[in-house]
C-alpha cells in the first residue's frame, strides 16, 4: 500500500512539472504579418528554447518574435 501511494505522488509530481506550452511567433516579411502558434507539453526549462526554434519564420531568415504563453 505504502509503495503504490508513494508511486502515485511520483507519477503526480512528474506530470506536474511538464504542462502544455503555446509558441506564438509574428514575423512581418514585405509588409505582410504572419503568425504561427504552435502547442507542445514539456518542462519549463525546456519551453523558451523550443519556442525559439520551432518556428519556420527563424528559419527561413526573416525576423520574427516569439512569445510563450
Amino acid at each position: 500500500m505504502k509503495f503504490s501511494l508513494s508511486g502515485i505522488l511520483l507519477l503526480l509530481f512528474i506530470s506536474s512539472c511538464k504542462k502544455e506550452y503555446t509558441c506564438t511567433c509574428t514575423s512581418v516579411v514585405n509588409g505582410n504579418t504572419a503568425t504561427s502558434v504552435t502547442k507542445a507539453t514539456m518542462r519549463k526549462k525546456d519551453s523558451k528554447t523550443w519556442c525559439n526554434s520551432s518556428t519556420s519564420f527563424v528559419s527561413a531568415g526573416t525576423s520574427a518574435s516569439c512569445e510563450l504563453s
